[in-house]
């Protein structure tokens, strides 16, 4: 047996942060212990399962962490493992990252985390509310394409067939060989086209739109997963 504390004063957190430790190694049974800001685990099983899983929980717990505490410059790290866990489907991250810049939370995607002025409440919101175009681009073919309309129809809420016609009278895309092609910079599209895109009063106020920073930013990340546990919640 093997025992390892980890510090969490994030009592409301405490559900969602068990819950997302699943798939742990075969062969190891854990027993969580929350009480006073902190949470006891002990690890049974094989030396070396066990090993591995101790490795495996320090370092979700890291993601975790980052996931719901700024850091010293105001940012959240979100961790495409971690972003995994808490969706079944997942859109591109660099898609993910615009949207969300368009928003109106400064992101910045660095190696597959996306540093974010974002809770993780919010990224999950985004995703969502993106799922829900999906259907609307199953017949759309090639990644910047796919980029475009996707944002552009998040931002305004207009519809994908609305975002196609504009964009061909206006000249963001052309059509060739049965194609639709964008005519311009990725970046530069998006914003034209979620600037001058008129509103449907009919629809639902479009998210109010900010441009991210350039920031440069540090790395870490892995998966881990299913526990059994239980929990002391007396402070």
């Amino acid at each position: 047996m093997k025992e390892l504390s980890i510090s969490f004063t994030e009592k409301d957190k405490l559900t969602q942060f068990i819950d997302l430790l699943s798939d742990a190694p075969s062969g190891v049974d854990l027993v969580l212990q929350y009480k006073l800001g902190s949470i006891k685990i002990r690890l049974f099983g094989e030396k070396d399962d066990v090993s591995e899983s101790i490795s495996k929980i320090k370092l979700f717990s890291k993601m975790y962490l980052e996931s719901i505490r700024k850091n010293e410059k105001g940012f959240y790290v979100h961790h495409l493992p971690l972003i995994q866990r808490t969706t079944k489907k997942i859109i591109a991250l660099d898609t993910l990252s615009t949207i969300l810049n368009y928003a109106g939370y400064e992101t910045q995607l660095v190696e597959k985390k996306l540093i974010s002025t974002a809770k993780m409440e919010d990224v999950l919101e985004v995703l969502n509310k993106s799922f829900d175009i999906l259907p609307e681009l199953e017949k759309i073919k090639g990644k910047p394409l796919r980029k475009v309309l996707l944002t552009v129809s998040f931002i305004t809420n207009r519809s994908v067939d609305f975002i196609i016609d504009y964009s061909l009278k206006k000249g963001f895309f052309r059509e060739y060989k049965d194609k639709i092609l964008v005519t311009q910079d990725i970046e530069r599209c998006i914003s034209g086209l979620i600037q001058h895109i008129p509103r449907d009063k009919t629809e639902k106020s479009p998210n109010i739109l900010v441009k991210a920073k350039d920031n440069e930013w540090t790395t870490i990340g892995d998966r881990l997963g299913t526990i059994s546990f239980d929990t002391d919640n007396n402070d």
